[in-house]
C-alpha cells in the first residue's frame, strides 16, 4: 500500500511539474511581446493599435521564445532537484552561485531578445556578459524581479497590473545599457 501510495504522490508531482513546463513555455513567447511592446513605447515610436502590435511581436517571436523556453525549464528544473538534494548535504555555495547566474541571465534575457535579432546562443551570451559587466544594474533588475514576485504571491490580483509596471521598469534600465552597448 505505501509504494501505490508513493507512486501516485510520485506521479502527481510529475503531472504538477509537467503542467508548470506548459504554463512555464507557454508564458515566456507573451512576455517577450510584452517587452517588445515596452521597448517601442520607450524607443518614443508611435504605437498604433498595442494589440496588434503585442500580436505581431507574439508571432515573430515565438519560435526562438519557446525554444529558449525549454532549455530555461530545464535548468531550472535541474536547479530545483539539485537544491532537494543538496538541502541535506549543506553545500549551497556552488548552487547559490549558479541560480544567482541563472537569475542575472534571465533578467537581461527578456529585454534582449525585445531589443536585439540574433539567435538564442548570442542571446544567452549576451545576456551573462550584461549581467557581469554591469552588476549593480543587475542588482537592480534581480530586486525588480523578485519585489514582483513577492507582491504577486501575497496579492494575486496584483499580476494584472505588475506584469506590465515590472516590464516597463526593467526595460527602462536595460534601454539605457542597450543605448550605451550601440554607442560603443
Amino acid at each position: 500500500m505505501t509504494i501505490c501510495v508513493g507512486s501516485l504522490y510520485s506521479l502527481k508531482r510529475l503531472d504538477g511539474l509537467l503542467s508548470f513546463f506548459r504554463s512555464t513555455s507557454a508564458a515566456l513567447a507573451p512576455t517577450v511581446a510584452l517587452y517588445g511592446v515596452v521597448r517601442k513605447w520607450v524607443s518614443g515610436r508611435d504605437i498604433n493599435g498595442i494589440f496588434r502590435i503585442y500580436f505581431s511581436l507574439f508571432r515573430e517571436c515565438f519560435v526562438q521564445s519557446f525554444g529558449i523556453s525549454i532549455g530555461w525549464f530545464l535548468l531550472a528544473f535541474f536547479l530545483y532537484f539539485d537544491y532537494h538534494i543538496m538541502r541535506f548535504n549543506g553545500s549551497f555555495f556552488i548552487l547559490g552561485f549558479v541560480t544567482l547566474i541563472f537569475l542575472a541571465i534571465t533578467v537581461y534575457l527578456f529585454p534582449a531578445m525585445a531589443h536585439f535579432n540574433t539567435n538564442w546562443k548570442n542571446m544567452i551570451r549576451n545576456s551573462l556578459t550584461m549581467a557581469i559587466a554591469y552588476p549593480l544594474k543587475t542588482m537592480l533588475l534581480v530586486g525588480i524581479l523578485l519585489l514582483t514576485i513577492l507582491f504577486i504571491y501575497l496579492f494575486p490580483i496584483s499580476i494584472l497590473i505588475l506584469g506590465s509596471v515590472s516590464a516597463y521598469l526593467s526595460y527602462r534600465v536595460c534601454h539605457n545599457l542597450f543605448e550605451k552597448m550601440a554607442d560603443s
